[in-house]
């Protein structure tokens, strides 16, 4: 009676003693395992700076500050996730640089404007600036002050826009067309000029609406 007493208190201590040992790792275990230091300074850094580039990629944004004399642009990108980030980009000494489909200097680029902006090896090797674009829906061409007018904005107002000598109209599929092809109540993009005063620099038509969830 006392050997089998004696082994099962043998047992039961040897049972608690294990149990404590494990208790004891699990409360001196973290609760996560510490980031290298990389990964601790990634987290750390500001959006703005993380934002890098893909080679060969093109970037939509709007030109923030802009420096002719060092080549540098910052383009500031909008999303839903993020908000807007800054992307600090040098450019290539020839880059090729349009505005309104026209070529022009680094210099003459004005902050806000749309951009287009083609990366390669995190140098920007081209630029193309526009002042936005318009859905609009299509009314009627005046031709002796060569504008037009449509319906758009949110209100659903009657805009009036100027058409150039060098506006460029199109119609499905990329064939070129006149004002003069657009029909009534036909759903047209408008491109404007970068320079402002309601001008407009192309005329298409007008991509599929998006779908609402739900619908």
């Amino acid at each position: 009676m006392f050997t089998f007493r004696a082994t099962v208190f043998v047992l039961t201590g040897l049972i608690l003693s294990t149990a404590g040992t494990a208790w004891a790792q699990r409360a001196r275990k973290p609760n996560a395992a510490p980031l290298p230091a990389e990964a601790a300074r990634a987290q750390d850094a500001p959006r703005a700076q993380r934002e890098q580039p893909k080679d060969g990629t093109t970037m939509n944004g709007r030109l923030g500050a802009l420096d002719a004399e060092n080549r540098h642009i910052t383009l500031v990108i909008s999303n839903r996730t993020d908000g807007e980030l800054e992307v600090v980009l040098a450019v290539a000494k020839d880059a090729v640089i349009l505005q309104d489909d026209v070529k022009t200097k680094l210099e003459d680029l004005k902050k806000g404007n749309s951009a287009t902006v083609k990366v390669v090896e995190k140098i920007a090797v081209s630029i193309t600036v526009e002042g936005g674009t318009r859905r609009a829906k299509f009314k009627s061409i005046n031709p002796e002050r060569n504008t037009i007018t449509v319906i758009a904005g949110r209100g659903d107002t009657l805009q009036t826009y100027h058409l150039l000598k060098t506006t460029k109209v199109t119609m499905e599929g990329g064939k070129a067309a006149t004002v003069q092809d657009l029909k009534v109540d036909s759903e047209i993009l408008l491109t404007l000029s970068a320079l402002g005063d309601g001008c407009v620099i192309r005329i298409q038509p007008a991509p599929p609406m998006e779908k609402k969830r739900g619908e």
